[in-house]
């Protein structure tokens, strides 16, 4: 770190201070108050003491108890610490008092993701994504579920849904076009490629995964010539790592 940059840090950390020392003694001034403790939880959070963040928000939590902002942002913290049993107690008790909220059980999908529990996680996508149709994140994370439960064939529809909201995602359209392969769907996926080559040229693994689908229909030809792209563009990333 520059001196430059230790200043800013500095001056970073000064103004947490101070607004730790402005939300704290809001708090102390109307306890009974609840608005003050998110922001007082995310100036903890900015100064990374995560011990003291949870301990303020599990104080505003036994105050406001169906506060969907600090359940979520304490359950998103117990969950970033890897105490999953605890974010999933805070997530259901959010979800008693909120059952129809999309982003509260996209939460409760991504704990049991982490779980591995493929399964119960895209139950709890699935009825997000009915609350949220147009959810980009839910259609790719159902998509991922769906891909490794190695039900190949569900997932596409959902990878399709994330490259028709978001066309920039290149990581949908490799997963998609593994799908199509590993579901054994050639002609369905040569055309996919096709286009996303167009859209990605430099993706080494798409031209592969074209390789892939021109050996499967006998066109040797093409089926060497996107290989030997595949290798020349893996070789020319390395080179530059």
């Amino acid at each position: 770190m520059n001196e430059s940059q230790e200043l800013a840090e500095d001056e970073r950390m000064q103004n947490l201070k101070e607004a730790q020392e402005k939300f704290l003694l809001a708090k102390q001034v109307a306890p009974e108050r609840t608005e003050y403790y998110r922001p007082l939880a995310v100036t903890y959070i900015s100064m990374e003491d995560t011990a003291q963040a949870l301990k303020i928000l599990n104080e505003g939590i036994e105050q406001d108890p169906d506060n969907k902002e600090l359940l979520n942002l304490a359950g998103d913290l117990y969950l970033q610490k890897g105490e999953l049993e605890k974010a999933e107690e805070i997530y259901l008790k959010a979800k008693e008092a909120l059952p129809d909220d999309a982003d509260l059980l996209h939460r409760l999908g991504q704990l049991e993701y982490n779980r591995e529990n493929y399964e119960k996680a895209t139950q709890y996508y699935e009825q997000a994504i009915e609350l949220d149709p147009e959810n980009a994140n839910l259609a790719f994370n159902i998509g991922l579920s769906l891909y490794n439960q190695e039900d190949y064939i569900d997932a596409i529809p959902y990878f399709k849904k994330v490259v028709e909201l978001v066309p920039d995602d290149e990581q949908a359209y490799r997963i998609l076009a593994n799908c199509y392969a590993q579901a054994k769907m050639i002609d369905e996926g040569l055309e996919f490629t096709r286009q996303a080559v167009e859209q990605f040229p430099m993706n080494a693994e798409l031209h592969e995964y074209l390789g892939i689908f021109y050996g499967q229909k006998g066109m040797k030809d093409k089926a060497n010539e996107a290989y030997n792209k595949s290798k020349e563009l893996a070789k020319m990333k390395q080179e530059q790592q």
